[in-house]
C-alpha cells in the first residue's frame, strides 16, 4: 500500500469510521422510529398509517475501513473525505413504488439534499427507454434501486427499494 493510501487508511480509521458509525446509527433509529409499529401493528406516525404506507425494512451501513481505500484506489481521489459521498448509508425497503415516492418527499422535506449526486433510477430508466438508448434489459428478481439521496455536509445516502420487485440490469447504452 502507498504512504499515501497509508495515511488515509490511518486516518479514517482513527479519526472518522467511529464518528461515521455513531451517525449512522443514530440516524437509522431516527428513521426506524418513524416507521415503528407498536405491539399491535399500528403505525406510529398518523400521516403513514392514515395513507397506509409500511415499510419492510431500514438497514444501515458505514463504509469499512477497506471500502474506503478501495473506493480511493477505484476513482483515484486526491481528497476522499470530500470526494467519497456514501461513507455512510441507509436503505429503506418499502412494498410499492407509491411508498417509495411518498417517503421520498418526506426525505426532501426533512433533509438537505445533494441534488449534484442524487438520482432517480426509475427516471433514468423511462428516458433510456424513450430516446432508445437501451438496446438490451435483463430482468433479475431481486429489488429495484428506486431513488438515492445524498445529503449535503454529511457523507451519507439513502437508498429505496421496492420489496420483492423485479430490478432491470441495463446493457449495451449506446
Amino acid at each position: 500500500m502507498s504512504n499515501t493510501l497509508e495515511k488515509w487508511r490511518k486516518i479514517y480509521k482513527e479519526k472518522h469510521y467511529k464518528i461515521y458509525e455513531d451517525f449512522t446509527g443514530k440516524l437509522s433509529k431516527l428513521i426506524n422510529d418513524f416507521f415503528q409499529q407498536n405491539a399491535i401493528g399500528v403505525r406510529q406516525n398518523e400521516f403513514l398509517h392514515q395513507n397506509n404506507i409500511r415499510v419492510h425494512q431500514v438497514e444501515k451501513r458505514t463504509k469499512t475501513v477497506a471500502g474506503f481505500i478501495k473506493k480511493i484506489k477505484e476513482k483515484n481521489y486526491s481528497k476522499p473525505l470530500e470526494e467519497i459521498t456514501d461513507l455512510t448509508g441507509i436503505r429503506i425497503i418499502t412494498y410499492y413504488k407509491d411508498d417509495v415516492d411518498i417517503i421520498g418527499e418526506i426525505i426532501k422535506n426533512e433533509f438537505i439534499i445533494d441534488w449534484k449526486n442524487s438520482i432517480d433510477k426509475a427516471q433514468t430508466l423511462d428516458r433510456l427507454l424513450r430516446n432508445r438508448k437501451l438496446t438490451t434489459t435483463r430482468i433479475h428478481r431481486k429489488p429495484y434501486y428506486h431513488l438515492y439521496y445524498f445529503f449535503k455536509s454529511f457523507p451519507c445516502n439513502i437508498k429505496f427499494l421496492i420489496f420483492n420487485q423485479y430490478r432491470i440490469n441495463l446493457f449495451n447504452i449506446i
